[in-house]
């Protein structure tokens, strides 16, 4: 939420939330703002659970309140043993972060000696009209839409520079390129991001109908990473060329060009399926350092098929979502 949107979400809901509460007459009007305001949160999923939270805290608060101040009276260290009896209580029901607003609706009865049942419903409807007209408010939510499209994007062109880098190590063992590790985390860094926008779009969905497209994206381009990383780091322990290594280099650069969420990765995945068919039928290595060469290389080509999975069972998934949504 931009800081333009949300101060006017802020402005908007106190303003109508006060006016109704003086409109109707209610004492201390200025409270259904600011429940308003409290109630407003980043998505409409955390609002909604920040109401639940308030309404049972509220709740709790005028039943224990008018409990003690009817034993004891209506004293300042009543007040007090009110607060201490109640917040154990809240934290137990998860609705703690409800007990200062709570305390303030309180502190009225407080201050005009009187829990009378006229003044739980002064106090119960200042809580309907804050937290309804922050629920109104907070129905407009902007899509992060097209911030998800242009996060993918830059994750794409940053995975396809990642791919020729380690490519370019396969044709040069000599080739230390520790930029690689920094564009690994970078990517990283924005899968974290685009995953972040998803999540918040989910919650902003109240309508039941939830679409994770964007988080099982994200997530698969954050465990192909990984790989990546791994990748890089067996990489790192070759020092001699074999003609395996310009194999895998070739497939690492036609890999970068099909990386499109849209490309299944079955094309690629039979044709790593024939280099490690070459691999098993190439002559056995003729010395140490060949034979070690080979295994890491090896070792890359299951990350690779690890990889590669990853997009084929994301492609699925997503192919299947988009035939049941058909029906």
């Amino acid at each position: 939420m931009n800081i333009a949107i949300k101060s006017a979400k802020y402005a908007t809901a106190t303003f109508v939330a006060i006016f109704l509460a003086q409109w109707l007459g209610l004492n201390y009007a200025v409270s259904a703002g600011i429940i308003a305001i409290l109630s407003l949160a980043e998505t409409s999923k955390k609002t909604i659970q920040y109401i639940g939270n308030i309404t049972l805290t509220m709740l709790l608060s005028l039943t224990v309140a008018t409990i003690l101040f009817q034993l004891f009276g209506y004293e300042i260290w009543v007040f007090s043993l009110y607060l201490l009896i109640t917040y154990p209580a809240a934290v137990f029901l998860k609705s703690d972060n409800a007990i200062a607003p709570c305390a303030v609706f309180i502190s009225h009865l407080l201050l005009e000696q009187s829990s009378s049942f006229d003044w739980w419903i002064n106090e119960l409807l200042l809580l309907v009209i804050g937290v309804g007209i922050a629920m109104i408010v907070n129905l407009y939510q902007t899509s992060s839409s097209n911030q998800m499209n242009q996060v993918k994007s830059e994750i794409e062109e940053k995975m396809q520079g990642i791919l020729n880098n380690l490519a370019d190590k396969m044709d040069d063992p000599q080739h230390q390129d520790f930029l690689v590790y920094e564009a690994i985390d970078q990517t990283n860094d924005l899968a974290k991001h685009g995953l972040f926008l998803a999540m918040k779009e989910v919650e902003n969905n109240i309508s039941g109908q939830v679409d994770n497209y964007y988080i099982n994206y994200f997530e698969m381009r954050m465990s192909q990473l990984t790989l990546l990383f791994d990748i890089n780091d067996s990489l790192d322990n070759i020092y001699e060329l074999t003609d395996q290594t310009y194999d895998l280099s070739g497939f690492f650069r036609h890999v970068s060009q099909e990386l499109s969420e849209s490309n299944t990765a079955a094309k690629l995945r039979n044709e790593l399926g024939q280099l490690k068919d070459e691999y098993r039928n190439s002559p056995l290595p003729q010395s140490r350092k060949e034979f070690e060469t080979r295994s890491i290389l090896f070792d890359v080509l299951l990350d690779c098929e690890k990889f590669l999975a990853l997009k084929y069972e994301f492609y699925k998934s997503t192919h299947r979502i988009k035939q049941l949504k058909k029906r």
